[in-house]
């Protein structure tokens, strides 16, 4: 709250307790918004009624966040989750409410708007697939360049499904695992395991389980739990770590060149965490 509406022009802008309204611009594309299905919502019946896209929404985005909060805010748009009414459990499988390819499309499709040029910079590090909100934070933070406040690594797969090989196939007894962040090549895994698994001990002994048949299928795991995430130094050592069984340049001295520049973005990222 408040709602906020669009209208055409500034003679049919009106405000209440809970809503307001603002004067559409005049270079946006159709592409900007959606119609709203009026079978979902019988009340609107007879009412063309539209809200912003996901792109448009994402465009919006920039003018209130930084650069790493919006690569966030992109991610968690191309996720394949969503809350629950009490937020404590995630719905995985969820149809993406857009791709990194539509966001950068729409947004070099629309020009002279406010945050343009800044929302398409950083659509460049969205990643599509994120499973969790802390997914959309590592994924964002792993792929943004040094120079940015990142660990500059390569682009993951998310919540990419890995074959076993026969013997993590017996062991497991599963045909294949989904996995947090995979980097296919490299046959690297990052997994994060939130609170809530630990809470639930049968979730607690499968992982452990799965993580043994990647290892048995020639994967390496690198699993991430809540704690590691109070510690910026902590984070540092995993994705060093990462970056050196990725067989990326160890740059060092550019790591510690932008540690404040990481700092700033890892605040903005896990403080409430």
């Amino acid at each position: 709250m408040p709602v906020t509406f669009m209208v055409p022009n500034s003679q049919m802008r009106r405000h209440g307790k809970n809503w307001k309204s603002v004067v559409r611009p005049k270079h946006l594309t159709e592409q900007s918004f959606v119609k709203i299905d009026e079978t979902l919502y019988p009340g609107l019946d007879g009412y063309d009624i539209y809200m912003a896209s996901p792109e448009y929404c994402f465009l919006c985005a920039s003018r209130d966040y930084e650069r790493e909060k919006l690569v966030e805010i992109g991610c968690n748009l191309c996720a394949i989750y969503v809350k629950d009414s009490n937020e404590a459990y995630l719905q995985r499988k969820r149809h993406p409410l857009t791709f990194r390819d539509a966001l950068s499309k729409f947004l070099k499709e629309t020009s002279q708007i406010k945050g343009r040029k800044k929302a398409l910079a950083a659509s460049r590090y969205v990643i599509d697939g994120s499973g969790s909100p802390m997914e959309s934070k590592l994924a964002t933070i792993a792929c943004l360049p040094k120079s940015l406040g990142g660990y500059g690594l390569r682009r993951p797969k998310l919540n990419y499904e890995v074959v076993h090989n026969d013997e993590g196939r017996a062991f497991l007894k599963r045909e294949s695992s989904s996995c947090d962040m995979v980097w296919i090549k490299e046959k690297i895994i990052l997994e994060y395991d939130s609170d809530l698994s630990h809470f639930d001990r049968n979730q607690f002994v499968y992982d452990k389980k799965k993580y043994r048949a990647l290892q048995m299928s020639g994967y390496q795991v690198y699993p991430i739990i809540r704690d590691d995430l109070r510690s910026l130094t902590k984070l540092d050592s995993l994705f060093f770590t990462l970056r050196k069984c990725l067989k990326m340049k160890k740059e060092e001295e550019k790591l510690n060149q932008y540690v404040e520049m990481r700092r700033k973005v890892y605040q903005n990222l896990f403080s409430k965490y």
